[in-house]
């Protein structure tokens, strides 16, 4: 996205989301005043609006270099709130929906009484809501901490020559943004102990901006300590991208990771690797020249090739693109929905948003749900994963 449109995209995403902010700040508001009618709006809506700040930047196209104690509240506090969000606009819908059919129905009471019930019962429903969403909450920060690993076997059209290999790749790092390098170490050893013969980075290593990395040369240190004899390969993805674009390409330079952009590599004379670039990369490939993404065809000719091809591809959206000239496309990018009810919306919009299918074609696709999160340290239906694929 470039001028006009980043304007306009930010303009937009950066009025709705104070709207709803400030939603949820009223209906708080409300909720502590009928407990505690010492409580003064003048005074809780500004130190709840001071919390908008951090997460404000969260949800950027582009990573601002705050402080990382701001980053961390920033992270957690815009997790909290999305929850607060959803269960509060949902207690709303349980409150005012029977009052506004009773008034339709001409049965509405004024009363005194009834105004006072009315207020106590959204008190109670506003109490549960609030404990939900923190409920939820709590437990989603937790089980973004975990690691889990999943395991696929795939017999191709094209048989693997010789013994199967073992790939074992991985998407959406998001390296810079809360919590992914503390995750780093931990994926390093379980990637290890999967005794992969390659391994793959299929786009999104980085957030959006290098220096946002706390400690980059500890992070390029752990990622030349895997373990993988066939080596280690990257493809590039939409946060792979920007001003810093060349100190990226130099890290992966440093931690032993071979990138591959609209390019491809035959590997150990037994299958052809081949990497793609995002089509619509936050901030632009302009460190590249002139290269972008084109023609499958004007990578590799395939016309009398034999080997078994697999394809390096970030985001799942261009899966009708490939109808049986590649056998296997591993993709990232839509992190699994990683939160109820997102879920739903990356489902509804992708061929598949995780796991494998296979199409009409015999090509097989498998798509991670991502080893780190995005926007803020939290997964409610999804996990951080690994993907080990045994490929013969």
């Amino acid at each position: 996205m470039y001028g006009f449109d980043m304007f306009f995209w930010v303009l937009t995403n950066s009025a709705v989301h104070v709207c709803a902010y400030f939603y949820v700040g009223w209906r708080l508001c409300n909720l502590l005043a009928y407990r505690f009618p010492q409580v003064k709006t003048r005074v809780f809506l500004p130190l709840y609006g001071l919390m908008l700040i951090p997460m404000f930047f969260e949800f950027l196209p582009v990573t601002f270099r705050l402080p990382y104690a701001i980053r961390v509240i920033g992270g957690y506090w815009t997790g909290i709130y999305f929850y607060m969000f959803l269960f509060i606009a949902l207690s709303d819908i349980i409150i005012f929906l029977p009052k506004f059919l009773s008034r339709w129905l001409k049965k509405a009471e004024n009363t005194a009484e009834a105004k006072h019930s009315l207020q106590r019962t959204r008190f109670y429903v506003g109490l549960v809501a609030v404990v939900l969403a923190l409920s939820t909450a709590g437990y989603g920060f937790i089980n973004a901490r975990r690691i889990v690993v999943t395991h696929h076997e795939i017999t191709l059209t094209r048989p693997m020559p010789g013994e199967p290999v073992n790939i074992v790749f991985i998407a959406d790092l998001h390296l810079g943004a809360f919590g992914s390098e503390p995750l780093l170490p931990r994926l390093v050893e379980k990637i290890n102990a999967q005794n992969p013969c390659m391994v793959a980075l299929v786009g999104d290593t980085f957030n959006d901006d290098f220096y946002a990395i706390r400690n980059p040369e500890r992070a390029a240190a752990l990622f030349r300590e895997i373990n993988a004899p066939l080596g280690v390969f990257a493809c590039l993805g939409n946060h792979d991208a920007g001003r810093t674009l060349p100190s990226m390409l130099a890290f992966f330079e440093r931690a032993g990771v071979t990138v591959l952009k609209e390019d491809y590599a035959i590997i150990d004379e037994r299958f052809i690797l081949i990497g793609r670039l995002d089509e619509t990369p936050f901030n632009g490939f302009d460190a590249l020249g002139d290269l972008r993404r084109g023609e499958f065809s004007n990578i590799i000719d395939l016309g009398e090739n034999t080997l078994p091809v697999i394809v390096l591809e970030h985001n799942p959206r261009h899966i009708p693109e490939y109808t049986g000239e590649v056998d296997l496309v591993l993709m990232g990018h839509t992190h699994g929905g990683q939160v109820f009810p997102a879920t739903i919306v990356t489902r509804i919009i992708n061929t598949i948003d995780r796991g494998h299918m296979q199409n009409d074609y015999g090509v097989h696709f498998i798509v991670t749900t991502g080893a780190h999160t995005t926007l803020f340290p939290m997964r409610t239906d999804s996990n951080n994963e690994i993907v080990r694929v045994v490929v013969r």
